[in-house]
């Protein structure tokens, strides 16, 4: 059970923010992150980095959890970027359009030489990009 809560934290943190998420998400969420613990080798230590927001030191199954997320989110498709998923998911969540469009073209092409390392830099722009909001609302 705490492993299945860890899950559930880790895919909201990738998702941005909790309380922009409704019950049904949460849910979806917590499948695909089951899912993917069923399909790609992690630990739990992993996880908990994940959901800490500690994304910096990840490694390859780490990575590719987070792909394995993503492409369940349809955030990817075959390690590709879908703009217009994340821009119905960002204004779904609250975001206006401007800043909705904003994020999606700061993040709109991650690096990385496979589709582990460009979600993993994906995953990481975004959580700057969400950061850099709450540290501006705050002001």
């Amino acid at each position: 059970m705490k492993f299945i809560t860890s899950l559930v934290i880790v895919v909201i943190c990738i998702s941005y923010t909790t309380a922009r998420l409704s019950g049904e998400q949460k849910e979806q969420l917590k499948e695909f992150g089951q899912e993917c613990t069923n399909l790609i080798r992690i630990s739990e230590q992993g996880l908990k980095r994940i959901g800490s927001g500690n994304l910096e030191d990840l490694d390859f199954n780490e990575k590719c959890w987070i792909e394995c997320v993503f492409e369940r989110l349809g955030i990817l498709r075959d390690g590709q970027i879908q703009t217009s998923v994340i821009m119905g998911s960002l204004t779904s969540m609250g975001y206006d359009l401007d800043t909705a469009t904003g994020i999606t073209f700061q993040c709109e092409n991650p690096q990385g030489e496979n589709a582990c390392e460009r979600a993993h830099d994906l995953a990481l722009c975004y959580l700057r990009q969400n950061a850099g909001l709450h540290h501006r609302k705050r002001r």
